[in-house]
């Protein structure tokens, strides 16, 4: 028969354990688990010997490992300051890095000497690392460039010509494939509200745009435009009053200031090119307007 003195005194041993250790037995579980997985993992690889030899093999060299046995020489860490290296020391199929140059520009071919100089201007059109175009089209490419320059040359003249004159503000220039259009507005500078009769300013503004484009041999094309507001006058519209109106800048420019009637020639497109919404005010007058524009011919690449 136990006694009971015993079984108060193992009970008493279960009531002195500390519950906040218990935790260490299931951390104590889950190391040796992991533990056991690497160890399964280890015991499962295996190890290409090839590839590591060849691996060791790409090393020797750059390191200095000449012994090839995947071990660097024993060494402080330091760099030496100069450590002279007799002739028979140095290894025979090693290049000069300071004399000979790397790989990639021994194998760069020589370029051919017979690609004509091409100007610096065209470098931005070329694209890089292209080979070399033809004579033809580098003659194509000057001669686009040369028409740009010249372009330009009459777009500073033109806006030179107006700042001194005061008439900057009467006159738009923008830049086109065509060209370079240069618009006048209609209302109180070219003509007055449905009409076709030059104005003193309107007049003035020509003046001093012919005076400015008679140095220069570009064609001109002289362009009338309208708003989208219906005109009515018995069969006159809007494509009889931009036609008259660009004819009626090209007469002044022909007989007043004596451009030569082979380089102009006009034409009257109504309501339908419009720069500017015709939903405004704003927008209507910008569109009512007769472009002249300095012409240059097309390069066919």
């Amino acid at each position: 028969m136990a006694r009971p003195g015993s079984v108060r005194g193992r009970r008493g041993n279960r009531q002195q354990e500390d519950p906040r250790s218990r935790w260490l037995t299931t951390y104590a579980d889950a190391v040796t688990l992991l533990m056991a997985f690497f160890i399964l993992l280890y015991a499962m690889s295996e190890i290409d010997v090839i590839k590591f030899t060849a691996f060791l093999e790409g090393l020797r060299v750059p390191f200095g490992n000449e012994a090839g046995d995947g071990l660097l020489p024993e060494s402080d860490g330091l760099q030496p300051d100069a450590i002279p290296v007799s002739p028979a020391e140095e290894r025979p199929d090693a290049p000069d890095r300071l004399d000979q140059p790397a790989d990639h520009e021994q194998d760069q071919p020589e370029p051919p000497e017979d690609i004509p100089d091409i100007p610096e201007e065209l470098l931005e059109l070329l694209v890089p690392d292209a080979p070399p175009v033809s004579q033809d089209v580098l003659e194509l490419l000057e001669q686009r460039q040369q028409i740009e320059d010249q372009l330009d040359e009459v777009e500073r003249a033109l806006d030179h010509a107006m700042q001194d004159h005061g008439l900057e503000i009467h006159v738009e220039m923008r830049r086109e494939e065509r060209g370079l259009v240069v618009s006048i507005a209609s209302d109180d500078i070219l003509f007055a509200l449905g009409s076709t009769t030059i104005n003193e300013l309107g007049r003035e503004v020509i003046r001093v745009v012919a005076e400015t484009l008679d140095g220069f041999p570009n064609p001109l094309f002289i362009e009338g435009h309208t708003d989208d507001v219906p005109l009515d006058r018995n069969g006159y519209t809007n494509w009889n009053l931009s036609t008259d109106r660009a004819v009626a800048v090209l007469k002044l420019l022909l007989e007043e200031h004596g451009l030569p009637p082979d380089r102009v020639g006009a034409v009257g497109y109504g309501e339908y090119h419009p720069l500017d919404t015709n939903d405004t005010a704003a927008g209507r007058s910008r569109n009512r307007r007769v472009d002249i524009v300095v012409l240059v011919e097309e390069v066919e690449l």
